[in-house]
């Protein structure tokens, strides 16, 4: 075969694949061009709200179930509620008996007041340890010294007063019922014959015999010291125009001893011979540390028993049992006369005022639920009623099932009429939501592509798609408002 006659085979080759190729371009242009367009069910993209949800199923539970207990252990004495009532918060549920505890309480209040008189006691014998003047007058002679140790009733020191004297004289029995207490006196110094003023103080209720056989009455006159009048020295005395039957005799208006009313080592002394000392004046303190212990220990002591009839009074309020709320009695295992063990479940009492839904999403759609989501609750009974909810809660330990480990979400509603405990639910939960945006149905995006319906036949065009659902998809871009979405229909000629 000559080169020519090659060149013609090749040629004739090429043209054959040509030819073929043509008629291939030609069938595909006939059938773009040739499609029953009078069939397609077309649609144009529209503007609406989508939402992106999570379905999950659940079931209606009461906000709060408490479980009712006590820490007292006895016999159940009052009961008067059954399983299903409404009862109130506050409203008694069970009393226990009590008697037993009752008489501790009764023994530790008669134990407090016995520890507050020993308390009082031991005070009072701490208080004797401060060594007190009873008169005012001139400290005589002092019996003791620091570091001494001395008993009770041992003398401390002698107070007496000579600025302020007592004259007893003897008055005629048949002259007393003319003088009287207050009266002015004068009074006249048997030793020199000085004279000066007194006042009746005392007149004695009885009288004695004189001498001579004279029925005489004491007079008791006080007198300001003029000088150097001494205790023991006489004196006559005349009130008005009467006179006494004889002289009398001074006497010191105060000549006392301070003694000391407890036991102890002296601690401190705070009087001096020659000094003078007033009534309630501390003359000296003694130590003594059983009678100061005795004071803490009262107080100890009341404070333990204070303690332990707070203790049982709280116990006793155990002994009482009331419900927290308002609710219904859901459950009642603890009946009237029955032996309650402490902290044994005695009832279960329901707060059906406010119903939540717990629903089970699962792993993949878990991480999506936020809290503060909107969510749309349907009952699973014929009525199919719908309401509305907030997540209020997840959970970040989830419980496996068939393979699948699901979390718990709790979802308060908005309105809870017409549901109630255990109740079966279908729940939507609105992961995300755009509105007045672009869309097109889901059904006719295939691999991220529509089908558009030209005067030339169908096109495909790739779009960019958002949030989507079973119904619709957000378009992002690739379309306006105006392309002819193919929806159905499509058939060639």
């Amino acid at each position: 075969m000559d080169k020519n006659t090659k060149t013609i085979i090749i040629s004739a080759a090429s043209a054959v694949v040509v030819i073929a190729a043509i008629v291939a371009a030609a069938i595909f242009i006939y059938r773009a061009v040739h499609v029953d367009t009078a069939a397609l069910q077309t649609q144009n993209p529209v503007y609406a709200s989508v939402e992106d949800t999570i379905s999950a199923t659940g079931i209606i539970k009461n906000k709060e179930n408490y479980t009712i207990t006590s820490a007292a252990t006895g016999k159940v004495i009052e009961c008067g509620f059954e399983a299903g009532d409404y009862v109130t918060a506050g409203q008694v549920l069970y009393r226990i008996d009590s008697d037993a505890l009752s008489r501790q309480l009764e023994q530790a209040k008669i134990n407090l007041e016995t520890a507050r008189v020993t308390r009082a006691q031991s005070a009072k014998a701490a208080a004797d340890l401060s060594v007190k003047a009873y008169v005012s007058g001139l400290v005589g002679t002092v019996y003791v010294h620091k570091g001494d140790m001395i008993q009770a009733g041992a003398k401390i020191a002698d107070v007496t007063d000579s600025q302020n004297l007592i004259l007893k004289a003897p008055f005629n029995a048949t002259d007393i019922p003319s003088l009287y207490a207050g009266a002015a006196a004068e009074v006249t110094l048997a030793s020199t014959g000085g004279a000066c003023a007194g006042t009746v103080k005392t007149i004695y209720s009885s009288s004695q015999a004189a001498d001579g056989g004279k029925a005489v009455t004491t007079v008791e006159i006080a007198v300001s010291n003029p000088g150097a009048v001494k205790s023991g020295e006489q004196a006559y005395v005349r009130v008005g125009n009467i006179a006494s039957a004889s002289a009398g005799t001074f006497e010191n208006s105060v000549n006392q001893s301070i003694v000391a009313s407890a036991s102890g080592q002296v601690d401190s002394i705070r009087i001096s011979e020659g000094t003078r000392i007033s009534a309630g004046q501390t003359a000296l303190t003694l130590k003594n540390d059983a009678v100061t212990n005795a004071v803490t220990n009262a107080d100890l002591q009341i404070k333990q028993i204070n303690s332990s009839i707070a203790q049982l009074t709280d116990q006793l309020d155990d002994y009482t049992v009331k419900s927290p709320i308002d609710g219904i009695v859901t459950s009642k295992t603890v009946k009237l006369y029955d032996n309650n063990a402490a902290m044994t479940p005695m009832a279960v009492i329901s707060d059906t005022s406010h119903l939540y839904a717990e629903v089970q999403v699962d792993e993949l759609n878990a991480p999506r639920v936020q809290v503060g989501q909107t969510a749309r609750i349907t009952t699973q009974d014929a009525s199919g009623a719908s309401y509305t909810g907030i997540v209020a809660q997840t959970a970040e330990a989830g419980v496996p099932a068939n393979g699948i480990t699901y979390y718990p979400v709790k979802i308060m509603l908005d309105e809870s009429a017409g549901l109630i405990d255990g109740m079966n639910i279908d729940a939507s939960v609105i992961a995300d939501r755009r509105d007045n945006t672009l869309t097109v149905p889901t059904s006719a995006i295939k691999g991220g592509k529509v089908k558009l319906a030209g005067e030339k036949g169908i096109e495909e065009r790739l779009v960019e798609t958002g949030i989507k659902n079973k119904e619709i998809t957000e378009i992002l871009s690739g379309l306006n408002i105006n392309d002819k979405i193919v929806v159905g229909g499509e058939r060639h000629e």
